[in-house]
């Protein structure tokens, strides 16, 4: 058999051999499909395709009663795929065994998750906790078993590293693992667990992060160094939600960061624990625009969506600042108390606690 099909959206040719079809649905066929967005194939194979963009595809599907593979290589924007995939169509859902492996995966082409496009007739400006929905019917659609590996992993802020991924949806379950290394220099590694099968969906997050250069992504996101150095990130946290903010809102867990040596843009905290009229003028002050930072951890303990900062630590050359405080995640307001320290005495200085309320947005 040949087959061609063209629409405005997508161009199909395939050619090989088709055996019993009414009774063990056979096939063998080497395909070629290419179109503009991969996402409108998902009502043809009954599953949502984490992908998105332009796409071209070369491979060979067959099949043998309930049982699909399909053999693929597949080019979705600017990643290439090599895809090994079999599908059992089985009730009460397809079960999709994955293997995929990419030389460069840009993630501009991947969305596992689809953020909320109806946000309503303004933007929320009193909010910064941005909110998305679970797509708990694309977990609905199928069973998954998925192995993911990509030598470098291409994103708007530079390259990430190699990436190991391991995915299991089953019975409305889905587990999630992630390992990316040669991150400049540092090491990130995350577990994430939803149970859509109760409502709301119960979920759980860890994520550990090691020396982190988090100056590196401010140069790229906000094109200007606020804070340089490196970092260590540890996150365990769980509850219900349904959507981004109600599952904050109701967390369970621990956040600990623990940072330094570094530099800070400006000399503002320094300025907080000077003699203030001698600094002020001069030359070897104005002549240094950054403060030095020896370090920096922070503890904080989620209890029901309260985050309870339970120590802060900055020091510096100059000053050292503790503080704790707490956040409530569900509404976004915060009260924090600050209090510095300075390493040297003086006479007219700046050096007072501070404490602020307010909200995230606006404090």
């Amino acid at each position: 058999v040949r087959v061609a099909l063209q629409t405005a959206d997508v161009q199909f040719r395939a050619e090989g051999t088709i055996a019993k079809p009414f009774d063990s649905k056979e096939f063998d066929l080497e395909h070629e499909i290419s179109g503009k967005e991969i996402e409108g194939l998902a009502p043809l194979i009954d599953f949502a395709v984490p992908l998105r963009g332009e796409f071209r595809a070369k491979g060979r599907v067959s099949a043998r009663g309930n049982r699909f593979t399909y053999e693929e290589d597949l080019r979705i924007g600017k990643t290439d795929l090599k895809a090994n995939i079999t599908v059992m169509r089985e009730p009460p859902r397809p079960t999709i065994t994955a293997r995929i492996f990419t030389r460069e995966l840009h993630l501009d082409d991947v969305e596992l998750f689809y953020e909320d496009e109806d946000t309503g007739p303004a933007e929320d400006t009193s909010r910064v906790i941005p909110d998305y929905t679970l797509p708990i019917d694309t977990l609905t659609a199928a069973d998954l078993d998925l192995d993911v590996k990509a030598e470098r992993i291409i994103t708007g802020i530079g390259d990430l590293g190699d990436l190991v991924s391991k995915v299991n949806l089953k019975d409305v379950r889905f587990k999630a693992s992630l390992s990316i290394t040669g991150i400049t220099g540092g090491q990130i590694s995350q577990e994430l667990d939803i149970n859509a099968a109760v409502k709301p969906p119960l979920n759980r997050i860890q994520l550990s992060v090691k020396d982190l250069d988090y100056g590196f992504y401010q140069r790229k996101m906000l094109d200007r160094d606020l804070i340089e150095g490196r970092v260590d990130l540890f996150v365990n946290l769980s509850g219900p939600g349904a959507t981004r903010r109600t599952f904050l809102g109701n967390a369970d867990g621990r956040i600990t960061i623990i940072a330094g040596p570094g530099k800070i843009t400006g000399r503002r905290l320094d300025l907080w624990a000077s003699d203030l009229l001698p600094t002020l003028l001069s030359p070897r002050w104005q002549r240094q625009p950054v403060t030095e930072m020896n370090c920096m951890v922070t503890h904080i303990e989620l209890q029901d969506g309260l985050a309870k900062i339970e120590d802060i630590l900055l020091d510096t050359q100059r000053i050292t600042i503790a503080g704790s405080g707490m956040v409530d995640l569900e509404t976004e307001e915060l009260e924090v108390f600050l209090a510095p320290r300075p390493k040297r005495a003086s006479l007219v200085s700046l050096a007072n606690p501070v404490e602020i309320t307010g909200t995230l947005s606006q404090p």
